[in-house]
């Protein structure tokens, strides 16, 4: 009988934190989607900002244009892989990685107040890998 009771406890549980997560998982990944598709909308004016603050940064202005150019389209792609749960942990991985390197650029272009839709977007996905971590490891023992 404690067994059981331990039992449905834990499946209660891990249906818990699979819903907190998927809704956690979805509002993320819309975040992500809406800022890469309001950078694609506004391509033009995203491109110029980059090549105004960072074209210090390389020595050749198609660098910056191609990576500029990519990154909206990257962004988008991903956040949508995140609100489908597909290949979920290397869709937060990936995730991560791009908004780290966007991160990276605006910390050494001084342009800290753009920091904070980072700093919650990677704080938010590593919560979401750590859960995602969890989940299999809990279902590698419940079965």
């Amino acid at each position: 009988m404690h067994i059981l009771k331990n039992e449905g406890v834990e499946i209660l549980a891990l249906y818990m934190v699979k819903k907190v997560t998927f809704n956690l998982q979805t509002v993320v990944g819309a975040i992500i989607v809406l800022h890469g598709l309001a950078r694609i909308i506004f391509i033009d004016k995203y491109i110029d900002f980059v090549l105004y603050n960072f074209s210090e940064m390389l020595t050749t202005d198609t660098t910056l244009v191609i990576g500029a150019a990519l990154f909206p389209f990257i962004e988008f792609f991903i956040g949508g892989l995140i609100i489908f749960n597909v290949g979920i942990k290397k869709s937060i991985r990936t995730a991560i990685l791009v908004s780290v390197i966007m991160g990276l650029f605006i910390i050494v272009g001084s342009l800290y107040s753009r920091l904070i839709y980072h700093t919650i977007v990677v704080v938010s996905l590593i919560f979401l890998y750590i859960r995602e971590r969890r989940n299999d490891s809990f279902n590698c023992r419940a079965f």
